[in-house]
């Protein structure tokens, strides 16, 4: 019986419509959140938001007092009305028992430094679920209490967040499994209001029999749409075989044998960067001519394009990497001028879902990596070890000082020299690595993080030169 899926479709989607109070949680990864730092009034605090795990976002720094600072703060924005009804405000916290402060700032009340807020204590190292009614928050504004301020309005919610401010410097953690809207009991459905009910009274009898036949329960909310959803059927292949933008894509799909691969007889799951035609173009009449003229050259570029795991767009800052097709090449997830960057290629579509996975159309043919380190001419392999080595060489002392913005300044130049070598001199994959690291780092404001984010892009070039100096001295060895 083949009713079930549609059937369950429909109800994913009436629960989507039917539900606006907020519900976040983290398994789509936690790209939407931000930090706000004192640094922006001269204080030296940190703070990061990073997902440790599958589902839980981690909020963590270190609170300094220095400069007169002393706080850290990650927020997100929420949709208009999405708290409207709302009682207040309820998560499910794992806190290191310090006392936190829970932020909301309304499109109705705007002030500098201004937010609603409520404190929370946590106990260290044990899972809590928070409720916080609204009528216990506060408007306050530069850390004061507002005199005769107005009460907060949930339905003119527009960004919450966490802060901490308890004046006490050291190093802090919390973690979040979810942050839901509390719901006031006036909201609870009264008698008929169910789904049955009002199915039966929008004489949905033909639905009704549907779900019925398929087994599935009927949940309490209701909505009602024009068509009946069907499940993605077509796979991969059959997708890119019959979008136009995909055109030169299929071609070189066919000639280098991947179309099975990606076929429905395939289960997958499969995560496709496709590269546009324009994307192809940009290659060049002869260089496209030549990958088409040699299956084998083609298989290798076109498996750059492939991960053997279904990823959406939601959740590559999350993974932030991921091994493609043939396990020898890792594509990189990165944030540039807040769009999500898939090794330094733009995402023109995101989650075009397949039977067997899913398809984010690019604009850019990603490049594969080298399968040996004779990518970078051994002639420059001495130059770029010693550029490394000096920045540093130079770069730790002042890290270790406490001045990790300076520390990052000096590798942003080094990478930046590096870069400007071009691909011939570096390697066209140790550029596109340090790219990415620029960019990601370029993006990134907290300063110790964006420090390693390029040491560590520094460190896997450096091994890269070394290799191709040992290599080089091992050919050397056997010509003597």
């Amino acid at each position: 019986m083949q009713y079930a899926p549609v059937v369950a479709s429909a109800l994913s989607l009436c629960s989507i419509a039917a539900a606006q109070l907020v519900n976040i949680e983290f398994d789509a990864g936690v790209a939407r959140w931000r930090t706000v730092l004192d640094g922006v009034m001269g204080g030296r605090s940190t703070g990061r938001v990073t997902q440790p795990q599958a589902g839980v976002l981690r909020f963590s720094g270190e609170l300094s007092l220095e400069n007169n600072g002393g706080f850290s703060q990650m927020q997100t924005t929420v949709p208009g009305g999405s708290l409207k009804g709302a009682a207040g405000i309820e998560a499910r916290v794992l806190g290191d028992g310090r006392t936190y402060q829970f932020d909301v700032r309304c499109s109705d009340v705007r002030l500098m430094a201004g937010s609603f807020q409520t404190e929370f204590d946590t106990v260290a190292g044990e899972w809590m679920t928070l409720r916080l009614p609204f009528e216990q928050f506060r408007l306050y504004s530069f850390g004061r209490l507002v005199p005769n301020a107005p009460k907060l309005t949930p339905a003119r919610v527009e960004s919450i967040g966490v802060t901490l401010a308890d004046k006490e410097a050291g190093a802090f953690q919390l973690d979040v499994d979810f942050i839901r809207a509390m719901s006031s009991e006036a909201q609870a459905p009264a008698t008929g209001s169910d789904l049955p009910s009002v199915a039966k009274s929008a004489e949905l009898t033909t639905f009704l029999s549907l779900v019925e036949a398929s087994g599935l329960q009927l949940p309490a909310d209701v909505c009602v749409i024009d068509r009946v959803m069907m499940p993605e059927t077509r796979s991969i292949a059959e997708i890119v075989s019959q979008e136009p933008r995909l055109a030169t894509l299929r071609k070189a799909v066919t000639a280098a044998g991947l179309a099975t691969q990606l076929g429905g007889e395939n289960g997958g799951p499969w995560t496709l960067l496709a590269p546009s035609n324009e994307a192809f173009d940009a290659l060049g009449e002869q260089a496209i001519t030549s990958l088409l003229a040699d299956p084998s050259q083609l298989a290798n570029v076109l498996s750059a394009h492939v991960i053997p795991s279904r990823i959406r767009r939601g959740d590559m800052i999350a993974q932030r990497s991921a091994r493609t097709l043939l396990g020898r090449d890792t594509v990189s997830f990165s944030l540039v001028d807040g769009t999500i960057a898939v090794a330094g290629a733009g995402i023109i579509t995101a989650d075009i879902e397949a039977s067997n996975g899913v398809i984010h159309i690019i604009d850019r043919v990603i490049v594969p990596g080298p399968s040996a380190a004779g990518d970078m001419p051994a002639q420059v392999s001495k130059v770029v070890s010693g550029l490394l080595e000096l920045a540093i060489e130079r770069g730790v002392p002042i890290f270790n000082d406490g001045n990790p913005e300076a520390c990052a300044a000096i590798y942003e130049v080094a990478i930046t020299a590096l870069i400007d070598l071009a691909y011939e001199s570096v390697g066209s994959h140790a550029v596109e690595r340090l790219r990415l690291a620029l960019a990601e780092g370029q993006s990134e404001k907290d300063a110790t993080e964006r420090a390693w984010i390029f040491r560590r892009a520094m460190d896997r070039v450096y091994l890269h030169a070394q290799d191709a100096q040992d290599a080089q001295d091992a050919t050397s060895q056997r010509s003597r």
